[in-house]
């Protein structure tokens, strides 16, 4: 009869622990999901990319990489808005469709990602680490977006590292770039 009621005992513990929510709950890819009677979790969370590298957009001179790292979207999806011909001449029409998708759906604007990353087609980045990193964090948010048109992650600045070296070159026109692992 004892041995029952410690089984009981650490049962009951175990689901008051459950119900009182989880705090640290996975981001995107890293499961954690299982049945739950319950739905009223708050938002998954999921990380920026984490700051570091560089990718000045020249000749509108945004760093827009650091933009999207630092959380600042508004400000990505504004300078996106107003770069040149000359930007996609220089990077690319990839690199600058990749900026403005990643700064609407950081920005939770869902319709305007999705056509924005639907127009990069096979992504032509240039081998430039910082851009791989963003299209690689993307891809997989816009997937789960039109799998279910109900998924509202709650973007949070990442407390990692990059991936990619640090630093920019001397002169500063040119994107860090670095092998893609």
């Amino acid at each position: 009869m004892g041995r029952r009621l410690t089984s009981t005992a650490v049962f009951a513990v175990a689901l008051m622990l459950a119900s009182c929510g989880e705090e640290g709950s996975p981001g995107i890819g890293e499961g954690g999901g299982g049945d739950s009677e319950e739905t009223t979790e708050g938002p998954e969370e999921v990380a920026l990319p984490a700051g570091g590298p560089t990718d000045p957009m020249f000749p509108a001179d945004d760093d827009a990489y650091d933009l999207l790292a630092a959380g600042q979207c508004q400000e990505l999806k504004e300078a996106a808005e107003r770069w040149p011909a000359e930007v996609a001449a220089q990077h690319g029409a990839d690199a600058v469709e990749l900026y403005r998708s990643a700064a609407h759906v950081c920005l939770g604007e869902w319709d305007p990602a999705i056509e924005a990353f639907d127009r990069i087609g096979t992504p032509e980045l240039e081998g430039s680490c910082p851009r791989d990193v963003v299209y690689d964090w993307l891809k997989p948010l816009i997937e789960a977006r039109k799998a279910d048109p109900s998924f509202e992650p709650e973007i949070l600045r990442s407390e990692g590292s990059s991936r990619c070296p640090d630093g920019e070159d001397e002169d500063g026109d040119e994107p860090t770039v670095g092998p893609s692992p």
